[in-house]
C-alpha cells in the first residue's frame, strides 16, 4: 500500500487529517486504532505533509449513493453489459482548436466531477474517489 492508499483508507475509517504548517492535525474517529495509525503517521511524515500541501483532493474519498450501489451491483453481475453506455460518433469536417477542446472539456469537469470518479472496493465496500488531474 503506498502513502495515498493509506491516507485514502484511513479517510475511509473516518479518520480526518490536514497540514497545520509543518504539523500534522487529525481527528481519530476511535482511540483504539490511534496509536498504531498516529506512529505510521509520523513515520511517513513529511510525504503525508508533502500530499496534503501539494494535493489537497486526495482525500476526496467518499461512499457510493444508494444509485450508484445499484449500478454497482449490477455490474457486477454482468460486467461486460453495455446497459448504461451510450456511445456516439461524430465526423468534423473542419479544422480543430485543440486549446478551446481542452478548455471546453476541462469546463465539463469542473462543472461536473463525477466525471472524473474512479469507483473502487475497499473495505467490503465500493467507494467512489474524486480525480481533478
Amino acid at each position: 500500500m503506498n502513502i495515498v492508499e493509506f491516507l485514502q483508507n484511513l479517510k475511509i475509517q473516518g479518520w480526518q487529517l490536514w497540514s497545520n504548517g509543518e504539523k500534522i492535525g487529525y481527528r481519530a474517529p476511535n482511540k483504539e486504532s490511534s496509536q498504531l495509525v498516529l506512529s505510521q503517521i509520523k513515520q511517513h511524515k513529511t510525504e503525508i505533509l508533502q500530499l496534503l500541501n501539494t494535493q489537497p483532493d486526495i482525500l476526496q474519498v467518499y461512499p457510493l449513493s444508494y444509485s450508484q450501489q445499484a449500478m454497482w451491483f449490477m455490474w457486477q453481475l454482468a460486467p461486460d453489459s453495455c446497459v448504461y453506455n451510450m456511445s456516439l460518433t461524430l465526423r468534423i469536417g473542419s479544422l480543430v482548436n485543440v486549446k478551446h477542446w481542452r478548455q471546453a472539456f476541462q469546463a465539463i469537469r469542473e462543472r461536473h466531477p463525477d466525471v472524473c470518479v474512479l469507483v473502487e472496493w475497499v473495505f467490503d465496500l465500493a467507494w467512489e474517489k474524486c480525480y481533478t488531474t
